[in-house]
């Protein structure tokens, strides 16, 4: 079976976001602080479950291109248990596939004095509380910088 790359899904899933960061990131006159605010805290949560369904659908697409038979349904079962995006997920995903495609992980997430892992960790961490209904204070710089990550 002949596939495009990367999956549909993850091309649909990433179409919307720069939409809204662009709005974040230059809101018109018309945008109060309140709803500037509550548009920045979407931003949040977009940016987070478009790296869920990214991590989700390519880890998916993978193994439909590279396995065949109870070994590709064996995979795409455990696969479908989506977790959030932190760092240990991920690596522990990353591992499941080869270990040193866990180590680079680690690598890239350590790099420049682990800036990638603590917005990481940050990333899921405003998205958790935002979707529980906290008033995590999320700003604008903040889910600009979150998302960009």
């Amino acid at each position: 079976m002949n596939r495009s790359w990367p999956p549909w899904d993850v091309l649909s899933s990433r179409q919307n976001l720069p939409q809204l960061r662009a709005i974040v990131e230059s809101p018109d006159k018309g945008i109060t602080p309140e709803a500037l605010g509550w548009l920045s805290r979407l931003l949040v949560l977009r940016s987070c479950g478009h790296l869920e369904q990214v991590v989700l659908k390519c880890a998916q697409g993978f193994v439909e291109a590279k396995a065949g038979g109870p070994v590709r349904s064996f995979s795409l079962t455990w696969l479908s248990k989506s977790r959030n995006p932190s760092a240990r997920a991920l690596r522990e995903l990353a591992d499941r596939f080869d270990v040193d495609w866990g180590q680079g992980f680690d690598d890239l997430l350590d790099e420049n004095e682990q800036r990638l892992r603590r917005l990481l960790g940050n990333l899921v961490d405003f998205r958790n509380h935002i979707a529980h209904g906290e008033n995590q204070g999320v700003n604008r710089t903040k889910a600009l910088e979150l998302s960009d990550a």
